[in-house]
């Protein structure tokens, strides 16, 4: 979106600079603007080196540089956030009290190399499900599900009127994670536990 908030009407070329790996083109390439006005350009990727095309979106005004405007698309999926096995917690019984499991990942690295990698979780799905067919008995995190979670090993443990109120089966803890970019989540299923 390109605004001219002048009194005038302006008349813009338009020029897509990609970086190493993309190749890139802006449509349309000339643009009129006229006062108090804005207009729209669509950066197309062509083809792209990598998950990212990334560029400058040049604005030139009677010859002269008006803007230019970074950007950087995302050319495939990312990656489900790194969720670990689902481990069953025990109580004093042996009975089956919660779950535990890793979640996301962080890695510190170089300052001036390529520095701290940090993935998350943007929300976290914990439910009970039948292991026959995946059915879900219980949900046990919000219906929205926890969210913004940092790497971490993370530990649930069902409430004993949850526990109370199963009916006598085999059931397992599932986990869903999504990723704040998007893209497929990540599941993870425990082993199966009678109750």
């Amino acid at each position: 979106m390109i605004v001219n908030r002048s009194a005038t009407g302006l008349a813009l070329d338009l020029a897509v600079l990609a970086d190493d790996g993309t190749s890139a083109t802006v449509s349309p390439a000339r643009l009129a603007v006229p006062a108090a006005a804005r207009r729209e350009a669509e950066v197309q990727v062509v083809a792209a080196r990598g998950r990212l095309a990334a560029g400058r979106l040049e604005v030139r005004s009677a010859g002269q540089v008006a803007l230019v405007h970074p950007f950087g698309i995302r050319t495939a999926a990312p990656a489900p956030p790194p969720l670990g096995p689902l481990r069953l917690q025990r109580g004093g019984k042996g009975e089956v009290t919660g779950v535990r499991f890793a979640l996301g990942a962080f890695t510190l690295g170089d300052p001036l190399g390529a520095g701290t990698a940090v993935r998350l979780a943007a929300r976290l799905d914990l439910t009970l499900v039948s292991p026959g067919s995946g059915a879900v008995v219980e949900r046990l995190t919000p219906f929205a599900g926890a969210r913004e979670l940092l790497p971490a090993e993370y530990a649930y443990r069902v409430p004993a009127g949850t526990l109370a109120g199963l009916a006598s089966g085999t059931y397992a803890f599932r986990a869903t994670a999504r990723s704040p970019a998007g893209g497929r989540p990540a599941v993870a299923t425990s082993a199966p536990f009678r109750r």
